[in-house]
């Protein structure tokens, strides 16, 4: 909202600068974006008459010309175009001083004196260019300071408007928080019009939708003159950003930036029948708007019509059919209120967006739509000539005002200061507010221009407000201590996030919203039937915010795309969180922690050659975290997923609680992702973690007997998995078997394309005595005889 400080002092009369005007409103709440001071240094500069010009005697395009400037007359060089004999124009005279600053100075140009300088717009200020000397009206008396006549002694303050305060978009409603917040008298305009009873029917109004058009006030105005209008309001209208059009189209937008109230002028010749209907648009009827934009519309848009068509878009924009034109007579002045939803949704709807619609979107003021009409009126019989007539009004009956209360014991508990019930009262009627007071509590009549009151806590912030919130002292808050109930989920969260900080992953924090296409390949989500759905959001704000996730997985997949195309060799992430969806039983969600791993994991150096992440360093990682966290009794099974490789992926249960799926990615969802390097991935149930974990840490005493190492190896099908080769091991040893690891796998034609060897290193130990040969041999034998009978496996020789 922009706002003249000149205009503002006709409502309030300020004692105080632009800049300490602005203050005030930055006090009073109002964000000042700008503020602007027309006229900078400028000072000496006053109204003259070129009485006589000549050519210069030494340049071809310089004027000699003779300057009265109401007191003596000077001879000044002018090289302007439009210099001529018998106008008015600002002359700086010798020691003026310009807006940049600069002091004007006697000089020869070309040897001849200039005793001053006629100025143009430009160098006044005025304008960024100009193509000559500004000339002024011709009734302008000579050796006026052209400060004030130009409205050069003025400055623009830009106040941001939050949309609950529809009140301020006019000067009005600024200059009354202004008046409210200095504890000054607010000045009212008065119109005065001349009505004349219409006699009969010129003009008819009919509204077809109250509840969407609750007043309408319609005014004829005859034999108007439409011409320019004058200098005044051009100017202001410019300053506040719109573009002068006529005389009569003018008033509207000035009264508009004055009152707040959006009004619209028809030429009444213009109008079919001379009838005008507040009703709903037919489906596809059409509008040529003053934009020159035809508006396709449909049967939930507010028009206004006449007994043809559309004539204009209620509260946006009027018609081009029906507008003012240099040789309109008749006019039919509206001022109305519109549902803010009605004007909101067809502004959207269409494409076209005005001021009109800017004020009417946030609501409108009933008793102000009279009002505007009456000032409007009188600035077109004023400016424009013409005969006035009584309005014609199709309105709904008027809701009664707002009545909100307010309790005396809240103005200090809320606010923190001692504020007496008769302060609050004063401050709340400088806003306009009628008070009746009561036991230990106000009555507040609302007046009809705050829309936002209307609740208790509203007029609190008002008083608050105005009594200044650098005089609230500054107190600490009460803060009443309370326990944080223990969640031993959070807890093994955290404990799961330092461990996997120890193993070089880095903890990832992701939205939890994705698109359809980075969920694609992980629906319906780890670990859950088919027919689960994911939850998609009612209104996304985007097509990438789409649904909730199901996986944490792709979070992570986008985290590390994005270090790769940083020149990130190598990424270790993690992310613990929910994840979302909808069963049998309605919407869930779950808590889980995924791992990322992909690229390079160990540098080169001169001893060893760079690493690069595989599917095994990841259930490795795994295995690590489930003997920190002391959960036993591990099984990797072979897994299918449709992101994941079909022949590197695995579940990792402990007894037939399922922990993780983990696996490499589908070649498919990598080129999705356009990365030629393996991206493995893991995603954990965090409550079945849990569950698995020991609740209290099982200290056991360093051995103090010697192991007995045994190696094995064995032939077995190919077809055999290395999870059932081991779980059949183990069971042979017994407790006796302290370790098993995998040596080495080996393939070749020699020992037959359908077999492979593997080679097992064993140590077996007893708690208490050291095992003799025999012992280890009578197990070992009984590894191989269930290594045959159950698998397959035989010694390999």
């Amino acid at each position: 909202m922009k706002v003249l400080y000149s205009w503002l002092k006709e409502f309030v009369a300020l004692e105080t600068s632009p800049r300490e005007t602005a203050d005030i409103l930055a006090k009073l709440g109002f964000e000042v974006a700008a503020l602007t001071v027309y006229g900078g240094a400028l000072k000496g500069v006053i109204t003259a008459e070129v009485l006589e010009t000549a050519k210069h005697p030494n340049a071809d395009r310089l004027s000699l010309c003779k300057v009265n400037n109401g007191k003596e007359i000077l001879s000044v060089v002018c090289g302007a175009p439009n210099v001529r004999a018998g106008i008015k124009v600002p002359f700086a005279q010798v020691g003026a001083t310009l807006p940049n600053g600069e002091i004007l100075k006697a000089a020869k140009i070309r040897g001849v004196e200039s005793q001053g300088m006629i100025c143009s717009s430009e160098e006044l200020g005025l304008d960024e260019k100009s193509e000559g000397i500004l000339i002024l009206p011709l009734e302008t008396e000579l050796g006026q300071d052209i400060r004030p006549l130009l409205g050069l002694d003025d400055a623009l303050i830009e106040i941001e408007v939050t949309p609950n305060r529809r009140d301020v978009l006019g000067v009005l409603g600024v200059a009354r928080e202004l008046a409210a917040g200095l504890g000054i008298a607010l000045k009212l305009p008065e119109p005065r019009v001349r009505e004349l009873d219409l006699g009969h029917s010129v003009l008819t109004i009919s509204n077809e939708t109250p509840t969407l058009c609750p007043r309408y006030i319609g005014r004829l105005i005859k034999d108007v003159k439409i011409k320019p209008s004058p200098d005044w309001m051009i100017r202001r209208l410019a300053r506040c950003g719109i573009r002068s059009i006529n005389n009569v189209v003018d008033i509207t937008n000035y009264v508009m930036l004055e009152l707040g109230q959006p009004l619209h002028v028809f030429d009444l010749n213009r109008l079919e029948n001379h009838h005008l209907k507040i009703r709903l648009a037919q489906d596809q009827e059409t509008l040529l708007t003053l934009e020159g934009k035809t508006a396709t519309l449909k049967p939930d848009m507010l028009v206004i019509a006449d007994a043809k068509a559309p004539v204009a878009l209620a509260g946006i924009m009027g018609g081009e059919t029906s507008s003012v034109q240099d040789t309109t007579q008749d006019i039919v002045l509206e001022s109305a209120a519109f549902s803010q939803a009605s004007v909101r949704r067809t502004s959207k709807l269409t494409g076209i967006r005005s001021e009109s619609s800017y004020r009417f979107e946030r609501g409108s003021d009933l008793q102000m739509v009279a009002f505007a009409s009456r000032r409007a009126a009188q600035l077109v019989q004023d400016l424009a000539g013409g005969l006035g007539y009584k309005p014609l009004e199709a309105s709904t009956p008027q809701p009664g005002p707002t009545i909100v209360k307010l309790r005396t014991e809240k103005l200090k508990q809320f606010l923190g200061a001692d504020i007496k019930e008769s302060q609050a009262a004063d401050m709340l009627r400088r806003l306009g507010c009628i008070i009746n007071s009561g036991t230990s509590q106000m009555a507040v009549t609302v007046p009809s221009w705050r829309l936002d009151i209307t609740l208790e806590a509203d007029l609190l912030e008002e008083v608050a407000r105005l009594y200044g919130y650098d005089n609230i002292p500054a107190r600490l808050p009460l803060v009443h201590l309370t326990t944080v109930p223990e969640n031993p989920l959070w807890d093994f969260k955290r404990k799961c996030a330092s461990l996997l900080s120890g193993l070089s992953y880095c903890e990832a924090l992701n939205g939890s919203m994705l698109s359809r296409a980075q969920a694609e390949f992980f629906i319906p989500g780890f670990g859950r039937p088919s027919d689960t759905k994911p939850i998609a959001l009612a209104n996304p704000l985007s097509l990438e915010q789409a649904i909730l996730r199901p996986s944490l997985v792709p979070g992570l997949l986008q985290n590390a795309c994005l270090n790769f195309q940083r020149q990130n060799d190598g990424v270790r992430l993690f992310e613990t969180g929910r994840v979302f969806f909808e069963d049998s039983n309605g919407k869930q969600e779950v808590q889980r922690l995924a791992l990322v791993l992909a690229g390079q994991t160990a540098a080169a150096h001169w001893q060893a050659k760079p690493r690069h992440a595989d599917f095994y360093e990841l259930t490795g990682t795994l295995e690590a975290l489930a003997e920190r966290l002391g959960v036993t009794r591990l099984q990797w099974t072979a897994l299918r997923h449709p992101a994941f490789h079909p022949r590197r992926a695995a579940l990792l249960m402990s007894g037939r609680a399922v922990l993780a799926w983990v696996g490499e990615l589908h070649p498919d969802l990598a080129d999705k992702l356009d990365r030629k390097e393996p991206l493995i991935a893991a995603e954990l149930d965090v409550e079945a973690w849990h569950a698995a974990t020991p609740r209290a840490a099982v200290y056991k005493p360093v051995p103090m007997v010697p192991p007995i190492h045994r190696d094995l190896s064995v032939i077995a099908p190919v077809a055999v998995s290395y999870e059932k080769l081991s779980r059949t091991l183990r069971n042979a040893a017994g407790n006796l078997l302290e370790s098993e690891t995998l040596m080495d796998l080996y393939q070749d034609a020699k020992i037959g394309a359908d077999k492979k060897s593997l080679t097992f290193s064993l140590i077996f130990r007893h708690p208490e005595r050291t095992l003799n040969d025999a012992e280890i041999e009578k197990i070992m034998a009984k590894i191989l005889m269930d290594l045959q009978t159950q698998c397959e496996a035989v010694i390999r020789s």
